[in-house]
């Protein structure tokens, strides 16, 4: 059985997730529209320039974005918030995809071996990993 990975946040996952989301002063695109476009690239398995705008916004939007969510410790939760009230079928079709595909592709155009030969501290943290990895 396929299962098939929404990236669209329902009104209810939304604001189950937004506690998760640390607010950044000066920022102006919508917190809720990055979300969905990382999801859509990660369900997709795109490059973040491949995000299309619209109707999300830009690629550099919302990579700087996950970039700030990683820099204060926020995706951790954030991803968690996402999963909790995902059906298991769901949960671990996009714990796959993480593992499959990653949060970090930039890393992986400068050097490709980076997840072989990364430190312990730029290993995928356990949240991200698929039961029996």
């Amino acid at each position: 059985m396929t299962v098939v990975l929404d990236w669209r946040l329902a009104p209810a996952h939304w604001a189950a997730i937004e506690g998760a989301v640390p607010k950044l002063p000066g920022t102006k695109v919508d917190d809720r529209r990055c979300l969905e476009a990382m999801l859509w690239r990660l369900a997709l398995q795109k490059r973040w320039n491949d995000i299309p705008s619209p109707p999300f916004p830009s690629a550099f939007a919302c990579w700087s974005r996950h970039a700030r969510w990683e820099r204060l410790g926020a995706v951790e939760a954030i991803w968690a918030a996402f999963l909790a009230p995902l059906a298991p079928a769901k949960r671990a079709a996009w714990q796959a995809q993480v593992a499959a595909h990653g949060f970090a592709p930039h890393k992986a155009r400068r050097d490709p071996d980076w997840r072989r030969r990364a430190r312990p501290a730029l290993r995928l943290p356990e949240i991200f990993r698929v039961r029996g990895d």
